[in-house]
């Protein structure tokens, strides 16, 4: 990639993670890493030096390597972007193969490759912030995974265990008094985990993949028994 093509999708970049996040100061490393972008190490300084960089995007330079370097879109740069592409941020990152990547948080669940797990709408499973979900483990292998459903389908006490610990999430949600769209949100979890866990060999990574759905996490009184039942199903509860 030649320097003038880097230059011009940073700023495209730039542009869209400003208009994403409302924010308006990122570091340089930031943007390349959400984006997919190749700094090219020879460029050094001529990066900075260079005419539409240098016009289009602030810095606030320290001491460091340009992936450490304080970057904001100018007032020339927002207008380059909206005269130029207009509408069309993303689909020009997207043609240049700079497509948005979400950052994976280091609390994710994650399977033994390393790989985050994410539910049907894309988000990913995160670990709770607390000495008991500290009991959960992190990384689940396919051995692991096996091993659970093994153990679980031998005991059938574990199985009613947890089932009654959904049946227990779904009569919360009807007392909590959320919203329609929120109500039908967990709903929508609750009703999955019910036909998942009563089904003839439940699917317990899915079931796991639901329980750490940040909308049951995001909503008071569903926690802990979201929680106990993931311990049962992981055999320390």
């Amino acid at each position: 990639m030649r320097l003038s093509q880097f230059v011009d999708l940073f700023v495209a970049a730039l542009y869209n993670e400003t208009q994403r996040t409302g924010q308006s100061d990122f570091r340089v490393g930031e943007i390349v890493a959400k984006y997919g972008l190749e700094l090219n190490p020879g460029w050094g300084e001529r990066l900075f030096n260079d005419d539409t960089f240098a016009s289009h995007v602030e810095a606030s330079r320290t001491i460091g390597p340009p992936l450490q370097q304080n970057v904001s879109l100018s007032s020339r740069g927002f207008r380059w972007v909206e005269d130029e592409l207009g509408e069309n941020v993303a689909a020009f990152l997207e043609r240049n193969g700079a497509t948005y990547t979400q950052p994976v948080p280091e609390n994710a669940l994650t399977t033994e490759d390393g790989d985050p797990i994410v539910t049907e709408d894309g988000d990913y499973i995160l670990m709770e912030d607390t000495a008991e979900a500290e009991l959960v483990p992190r990384i689940i292998s396919s051995e692991e995974w096996t091993g659970i459903a093994n153990r679980i389908g031998r005991d059938a006490a574990v199985a009613s265990r947890i089932n009654k610990q959904i049946i227990q999430l779904d009569k919360e949600v009807d007392r909590l008094g959320l919203s329609n769209h929120e109500r039908a949100k967990v709903k929508a979890i609750t009703e999955s985990l019910t036909k998942l866990v009563a089904s003839p060999e439940p699917e317990w990574k899915a079931i796991v993949e639901l329980l750490r759905s940040p909308t049951l996490a995001a909503i008071v009184g569903l926690v802990g028994i979201a929680q106990l039942a993931l311990k049962i199903i992981f055999g320390i509860g």
